[in-house]
Parts: C-alpha cells; sequence; structure tokens
C-alpha cells in the first residue's frame, strides 16, 4: 500500500434463489485515499458443504 492507506478483504455469501445457484463473493474495501472504493475480486458457485463458507462477512 501507498501513503499509509489501509484495506479489508471480506467474503459474503448470496443464498439461492429459483433459477440461481448460491454465491460466494470476495471484495476489497480500501476507505483511504479519498474517495472510499470497493472491488469485487471474485464471484464463485457456493458449496453448503464448506465450514469456511459463512454467510457473515470474514475480514481477513
Amino acid at each position: 500500500m501507498h501513503g499509509g492507506a489501509s484495506l479489508a478483504v471480506y467474503r459474503t455469501r448470496l443464498e439461492p434463489r429459483e433459477g440461481m445457484p448460491g454465491l460466494t463473493v470476495v471484495y476489497v474495501y480500501t476507505p483511504q485515499p479519498h474517495p472510499p472504493a470497493v472491488a469485487i475480486m471474485t464471484i464463485t458457485p457456493d458449496d453448503p458443504d464448506d465450514p469456511d463458507d459463512a454467510e457473515n462477512e470474514t475480514p481477513a
């Protein structure tokens, strides 16, 4: 990182719906420098058998 900026990586889950599988989304949030930004890193099909695939955001 440059200039003391901070970074947070999150993982969240989108529930399956009719005609759409559940998805796991990993994204990066950077509050600095202004303006804050979010970038989606990956979107993958959800694996309901994965114990690490929680519904809650998981800071890395």
